[in-house]
């Protein structure tokens, strides 16, 4: 299931995102994460306009991660430049250097999908690694929403 809060967050006073406009054709700041807990998976993406998507299912931590990153391109406008934010450094090999992931067909298919819109949907961008748990702000904020949705998945 996938969460969208319409209620977005203020991050008007962001350094980062100073004069940040959400509109088709700028560039778009988007801060993903997943987590992954006896294999109930959440993922998160925090989009510079404050906007959180998030969602679950039983997956592993890499397929969270991965899918964190594949919702911010399929909820981003088309015709873009994404600047995407994440801490894993696995999920941004696999879609910036094309990681070989024929062992692991689950990622595989995320893989594929994510290079797929990224191609249909007209957009452009580049990765930011972010360290974890290092006091980034938006990095804080998307790994509380992906690891709540982990524990909304496993513990009821």
């Amino acid at each position: 299931m996938i969460k969208i809060l319409r209620n977005p967050l203020d991050l008007s006073n962001s350094p980062a995102l100073a004069g940040n406009v959400f509109n088709k054709g700028t560039e778009i700041h988007v801060w993903t994460d997943g987590s992954s807990i006896d294999g109930c998976g959440g993922y998160a993406c925090l989009f510079d306009n404050g906007e959180i998507v998030s969602g679950s299912g039983y997956m592993t931590n890499q397929a969270a991660e991965l899918t964190a990153i594949e919702l911010a391109i399929r909820f981003a406008p088309g015709n873009c430049f994404l600047v995407i934010h994440s801490d894993s450094a696995f999920a941004i090999g696999c879609i910036s250097r094309h990681f070989n992931l024929s062992k692991s067909p689950h990622l595989q298919v995320i893989q594929r999908r994510t290079h797929d819109d990224l191609v249909s949907r007209n957009i452009r961008g580049r990765f930011l690694k972010v360290k974890g748990h290092s006091g980034d702000h938006h990095n804080n904020l998307v790994d509380k929403e992906a690891r709540k949705q982990a524990e909304r998945l496993r513990y009821g």
